[in-house]
């Protein structure tokens, strides 16, 4: 009986230990298989675009065209043009309040809100209109350091006066001189027995109301031409001085290579053309370029020295002919092959 036992209890050792060797044996294994199959199925999904250009210099092209830095030209130009949109009034306040502790102070600003706020207590009469129009007119509160310019701006002012520039001051003094001149023809006329008013002709106001209308759009069309030449004339500069850094290096191939897929009948109707550049153009089908690279088929002289551009070599000829060349060969191509530029993941998915 005792042997018994002690053959059952080996028995249950034994047991627990195949048991234990399954726990930690299995999920290795798993493991192992799953870090082995990792890197092939990485490899099988690398895109065409990722192997043709593999050989190719990655380095990315230099320019002086950095957003995230002051010195950036067009950073230059927009803070100049905020600089001349701060308003006097609210520089003065913030210079006063900088070097007072506590809650923001604003004294000027307080007075005009002040100045304001009397004199709406005095009523509402057609004189002190007037005087109100005058004041708004001069729009001194809106002042801003870009003022001295004849600019104009809605970057300024606030609800009741929004908008600001000589342009704006120029037509609210021309609306006041004509409200003046309207309020003396029609007192004129009152005495005179003309109620309406000595002169009754409207047409030198409506032609003073649309000259200014005029004046205001031809302002407004003029400064976002100026803007915008301003913005091109920067933009130009940039890739002056990204051209000249680029030159001894330039740029990535990626960058430089144009794929087309061409209708064998355009093909026929442009070989000649093909055929006198045929040493820098590979002219092919889908399945023979997926098996080459850039360097292959550009880097080295013993592999441009094949006739890439020759289809003799396909029996049959392909209904399409896929092509790859440079920009600047690009540039110089017949005008029918524009509309055949395709990006290069194409030939990953040529049906799709």
């Amino acid at each position: 009986m005792d042997g018994r036992l002690k053959e059952s209890m080996n028995n249950g050792k034994v047991g627990d230990t195949k048991q234990f060797l399954k726990m930690v044996c299995v999920p290795l294994l798993l493991i192992v298989m799953w870090v082995a199959l990792v890197p092939s199925l990485g490899a099988e999904e690398q895109s065409f675009e990722e192997r043709f250009f593999a050989g190719c210099p990655s380095k990315p092209p230099l320019t002086i065209h950095r957003d995230h830095t002051l010195v950036d030209l067009h950073g230059l130009l927009y803070t100049t043009a905020n600089v001349t949109e701060l308003e006097i009034v609210r520089l003065a306040d913030w210079l006063i309040d900088l070097p007072i502790p506590g809650p923001e102070v604003r004294p000027i600003e307080h007075v005009f809100v002040g100045i304001r706020a009397l004199y709406h207590r005095l009523g509402h009469g057609r004189p002190l209109a007037r005087v109100r129009e005058l004041a708004d007119a001069f729009q001194l509160r809106e002042l801003s350091l870009g003022d001295a310019t004849v600019t104009y701006t809605v970057a300024t002012g606030g609800a009741i006066s929004p908008g600001s520039g000589t342009i704006v001051r120029v037509n609210k003094l021309i609306d006041w001189t004509q409200h003046i001149v309207g309020d003396l023809n029609e007192g004129i006329g009152w005495a005179v027995g003309r109620p309406r008013g000595a002169i009754r002709w409207a047409l030198p106001g409506r032609a003073v109301d649309g000259t200014q209308w005029l004046v205001v759009k031809t302002t407004h069309a003029l400064s976002i031409a100026l803007t915008r030449t301003v913005e091109g004339t920067i933009s130009a500069v940039e890739r002056s001085f990204d051209a000249i850094l680029n030159l001894p290096r330039g740029l990535p191939h990626r960058d430089t290579t144009i794929f087309l897929r061409i209708p064998l009948g355009v093909y026929r109707q442009h070989e000649p053309w093909i055929l006198e550049h045929q040493d820098h153009l590979y002219a092919g089908t889908t399945k023979e370029l997926s098996g080459l690279t850039h360097t292959e088929l550009f880097h080295r002289r013993t592999t441009r020295q094949q006739r890439w551009g020759d289809l003799d070599r396909f029996q049959p000829p392909p209904s399409h002919v896929v092509f790859v060349m440079d920009a600047r060969l690009f540039r110089m191509a017949p005008a029918a092959f524009a509309p055949h530029v395709i990006p290069a993941g194409w030939v990953d998915k040529p049906d799709g």
